[in-house]
């Protein structure tokens, strides 16, 4: 099999997966993080290690697709708004369904959210990671205030109180969620005037 990380090739006879793994985590180009894998042509965004272990013995070719940070936060970047912009709108209805009485659907909505917020909250503390500054403090203060805001939910949920769920979804996610989808466009736009 060959394995391709940027300009480098490496001929790897028969390889585990943890060796190609271990492969791959030594040979990243200093300054470059690892985005997704191209095994024989098809991208492969998510469940890498899953992947691997179940097509690793057919894969002749295996290209490691690397990205400088500034490339990571910008796709970062849009991922979050392209979320926030998905998640806003859908938030007064949620919060209407839990002021009545919320059913599966209802439910099942909710714990998408939960798995948003997850994901947002894992994206961010990452991007926090390689700010600086005012950037970060803003980022790491919308994301204190989301983090305290899921705990009220979870706290309201064991009381089964819809209606404080539902005021929490309307009153503060939301606002939440706006204020946070304007500083990642502010953010975005100030990073790309700035590598340019």
């Amino acid at each position: 099999m060959r394995l391709i990380i940027d300009d480098t090739t490496k001929n790897l006879s028969r390889p585990t997966v943890q060796q190609v793994l271990n492969e791959v985590q030594h040979s990243l180009p200093s300054g470059r993080f690892y985005s997704h894998l191209v095994a024989d042509g098809e991208a492969v965004y998510e469940n890498e290690e899953k992947y691997l272990q179940d097509h690793l013995v057919n894969i002749h070719e295996l290209k490691i697709m690397t990205q400088t940070v500034h490339e990571m936060v910008a796709g970062s970047l849009k991922l979050a708004t392209g979320y926030l912009n998905r998640a806003v709108p859908q938030l007064p209805e949620l919060a209407d369904r839990f002021y009545q009485n919320p059913g599966p659907d209802d439910w099942k909505t909710f714990s998408d959210l939960l798995g948003g917020i997850e994901w947002l909250d894992e994206t961010l503390t990452l991007i926090a990671r390689v700010r600086t500054g005012s950037r970060r403090d803003v980022l790491q203060r919308s994301l204190n205030a989301i983090r305290q805001q899921v705990k009220n939910m979870d706290e309201a949920l064991k009381a089964s109180d819809s209606t404080l769920t539902a005021d929490i979804l309307q009153y503060e996610i939301q606002p939440l969620f706006i204020d946070l989808r304007n500083q990642i466009k502010q953010d975005a736009a100030e990073s790309e005037a700035a590598s340019s």
